[in-house]
């Protein structure tokens, strides 16, 4: 029920941070509006589909703050670094760079919607664990979240 609750809040502040030309502070992020109740009632995300078979593109403006993400995560992994909450202030500031840069639209915008908000809703919960053995699975559910990125975008 948190995940859902985590997924309608970031479906809220994408849809906002997407539709509009202003900048989100970073609390926005993390705040449970109405809709998030909304999106309870809608279900999960469906899968993530190609673009008949291609990546998606992805806009520059946006893709910058993706390639950051990607690069905290790999130096983060192969230095064997246990500074998870410095991490997840990247990753936080990279996602509203991220959503506030985002001029995208159509299926495009969509799909990318899809990988998002359920990465959004893993750095959140990451943000907010304490324990390290906890921390290091959740690290590892943001790898994969980065690889499954990969697979479906340019």
């Amino acid at each position: 029920m948190k995940t859902n609750l985590l997924k309608f809040a970031a479906v809220a502040f994408l849809f906002t941070a997407c539709t509009s030309n202003t900048t989100e502070t970073e609390t926005d992020q993390t705040e449970v509006t109405s809709q998030e109740e909304h999106h309870h009632h809608e279900g999960e995300l469906s899968a993530i589909e190609l673009n008949n078979g291609e990546k998606w593109q992805v806009n520059a403006e946006m893709m910058v703050h993706v390639q950051q993400m990607k690069k905290d995560v790999e130096t983060f992994s192969s230095t064997n670094d246990t500074a998870y909450s410095a991490l997840a202030k990247k990753l936080k500031a990279n996602i509203q760079l991220l959503t506030s840069s985002c001029t995208m639209e159509g299926q495009a915008h969509d799909e990318l919607h899809k990988w998002l908000l359920p990465f959004i809703g893993l750095v959140n919960d990451f943000a907010t664990k304490k324990d390290a053995t906890i921390l290091s699975e959740k690290f590892q559910e943001i790898k994969k979240s980065m690889e499954e990125f990969d697979l479906y975008f340019k």
